[in-house]
């Protein structure tokens, strides 16, 4: 009986002790290696992005603006000029008639044409004021954008016959309120490398329109071209002060003929421009040190 036991007991220990491990197995799983931290994300526009180019002074297709303010004095000419009729001239009927400022013709009873001959007809001198408006395309070339007013008076005069020996012109009629208006575009070259005391000079030329407003008259009006010369010095900052002479041509008509004649108006004027710069300082600086030492050169 004993002997039988004994086995028995023997693998009742032995499920005991293979029951034990399992739970233990169970209980106390084997320590697993922490997985590794996953890298931080990155910004892809972070990573495709590359460092913006420095602008260079090629890479600024306007240099700068000017702002100009201006005024002085304005020279008229004369747009209607005929000579003394010899004295076996055929003159048609109504062909030597003058038209007056209030828009009516002389007619021979208010006018003895007999007497009185060789009209001209002249704007006078009077005083222009406007403004400029520019832009540089380049270091000295610049392209400006003007308009002005001027104010003069028109008169018409005639020579009085009447004494053969002694002859005079007179005057027959005259117009105290004309103005003129003119706007147009002027290209521009500044010779900055020939100034002295801080002047240097600048020239150039341009096209535009004027219109001559009359106190009765129809307006006359035409397309003109004119030629700049100025000489300009800096003052403070970015003001400059500058003294400008324009020559302005034009063919204007004229009620009495008919064909126009080429008429010139001249401007003495002074003024203030203001430089407003767009490109960076240092920009315009390395720019000017490279152009010095490539004239040195």
């Amino acid at each position: 009986m004993k002997s039988r036991l004994l086995p028995a007991m023997m693998c009742a220990v032995a499920m005991v002790l293979a029951t034990s491990l399992a739970q233990a197995q169970v209980a106390e799983p084997a320590d697993q290696p922490e997985p590794a931290a996953a890298p931080a994300a990155t910004d892809p526009l972070e990573v495709d992005a590359e460092p913006e180019p420095e602008l260079g002074w090629d890479d600024y297709s306007i240099k700068a603006y000017t702002v100009q303010i201006f005024g002085g004095s304005f020279k008229g000419a004369r747009y209607l000029e005929l000579p003394v009729k010899p004295d076996r001239t055929q003159v048609e009927l109504g062909s030597d008639r003058v038209m007056s400022f209030d828009g009516t013709w002389w007619e021979p009873d208010e006018l003895d044409y007999n007497i009185y001959d060789a009209p001209i007809k002249t704007i006078e001198d009077g005083f222009t004021v406007g403004m400029r408006l520019g832009c540089y395309l380049a270091e000295q070339f610049h392209m400006d954008l003007s308009v002005s007013y001027s104010s003069s008076e028109a008169v018409l005069t005639m020579m009085n016959l009447q004494d053969p020996e002694n002859p005079f012109r007179e005057e027959i009629d005259r117009d105290s309120s004309v103005q003129i208006f003119r706007g147009g575009l002027s290209m521009m070259y500044d010779f900055t490398r020939f100034q002295a005391f801080g002047i240097h000079p600048s020239l150039g030329f341009g096209f535009g329109g004027v219109i001559n407003r009359f106190s009765n008259l129809e307006d006359v009006s035409g397309l003109y071209l004119v030629g700049t010369a100025s000489l300009q010095r800096r003052l403070f900052g970015t003001a400059s002060a500058f003294l400008e002479y324009d020559l302005t041509a034009f063919s204007m008509s004229r009620d009495e003929l008919h064909y126009t004649k080429s008429v010139t108006y001249s401007d003495i004027v002074v003024g203030v421009s203001f430089f407003l710069d767009t490109v960076p300082a240092e920009v315009r600086a390395l720019h000017e040190s490279e152009r010095a030492e490539s004239r040195r050169r």
